[in-house]
């Protein structure tokens, strides 16, 4: 559902980026409450800080650019911590 709920988003409204930012983050969240690929976890907090900071004012924006920087930390410590235990 959110892959074509973002591209119906992307082609309808691009300029909503909280919607899409949303969209990017909630996908992020899920894929590392998964334990999934923290890379990719990381590149979709990347697409939804890049939205979020489109309208950086806004204070939903302001909230989830906190949170999606805090979700990204949280992947890049647990993809450090895969690599030393894969490196034993």
């Amino acid at each position: 559902m959110s892959e074509a709920e973002l591209a119906l988003r992307l082609e309808r409204t691009p300029d909503n980026a909280y919607d899409i930012g949303m969209i990017y983050r909630g996908k992020a969240q899920a894929l590392n409450d998964a334990g999934g690929d923290p890379d990719r976890v990381i590149e979709l907090c990347n697409l939804a800080l890049e939205q979020f900071q489109k309208d950086p004012h806004d204070s939903g924006c302001k909230y989830e650019i906190a949170r999606a920087q805090q979700l990204r930390g949280e992947a890049r410590r647990r993809k450090k911590e895969l690599s030393k235990n894969s490196g034993l």
